[in-house]
């Protein structure tokens, strides 16, 4: 009868001798997906997602739903009941989405030039943006404006941007400052900073985006 165990130790202790001759290389690997993986959470880009449910109040006639229902299986009525598709198709119209959008600012955006990507930044923006026009004329502007922070009273502006990783082009920027009111083409506004928040410090870069 053949013995085996010493074969199969052997061959344990050969694998290990392999793994540990191979140590550095094993160390780099776990190093590099690490790093990896770090990079991955801290760079990327944030998705969001919110449901809500809403309950429609009954009123006389649809109480009367349940009942009309419980003949429909004699087919004496039809199932065309429209009260509730009605009322989705209105919380759906174009209307109501456009008022959300203008309630929630959602037409503006910022935007923070960091040393690796430009990051949104919508609950709370280094900059606030107020226009001297109707919401109905803010919302027909669709432009991007560049600033540039220089301290926590003054701000530099162009309309131009021609470097995707930092700054911006100076050669038509102006020097003003927070709460001062600013003429442009698409109309006056004025900026006032949000002290405190990511991008607020000097020689931070924001875009802000109208759509």
């Amino acid at each position: 009868m053949t013995q085996t165990t010493p074969n199969k130790k052997e061959t344990a202790i050969n694998i290990v001798e392999l793994y540990l001759s191979k140590w550095k290389l094993i160390l780099l690997c776990l190093l590099i997906a690490v790093g990896f993986a770090y990079l991955k959470i801290r760079y990327s880009t944030y998705e969001y997602q919110a449901n809500a449910t809403i309950k429609l109040k009954q009123d006389e006639n649809s109480k009367k739903l349940s009942e009309i229902s419980s003949l429909q299986n004699y087919g004496m009525f039809s199932t065309d009941f429209t009260n509730v598709t009605d009322e989705v198709e209105t919380i759906k119209s174009r209307s109501i989405i456009s008022e959300v959008v203008k309630d929630l600012k959602l037409n503006i955006e910022y935007f923070v030039t960091g040393k690796v990507k430009e990051q949104e930044v919508y609950m709370e923006p280094p900059v606030h943006i107020s226009f001297f026009l109707s919401d109905s004329a803010v919302n027909t502007i669709d432009k991007s404006i560049f600033i540039k922070i220089i301290s926590a009273d003054k701000f530099e502006l162009s309309k131009t941007n021609n470097n995707k990783i930092i700054g911006f082009d100076t050669s038509d920027a102006t020097t003003h400052a927070f709460g001062e009111r600013v003429k442009a083409d698409f109309g006056d506004f004025v900026l006032t900073p949000n002290i405190g928040t990511y991008g607020s410090t000097p020689n931070s870069y924001i875009e802000i985006k109208l759509t």
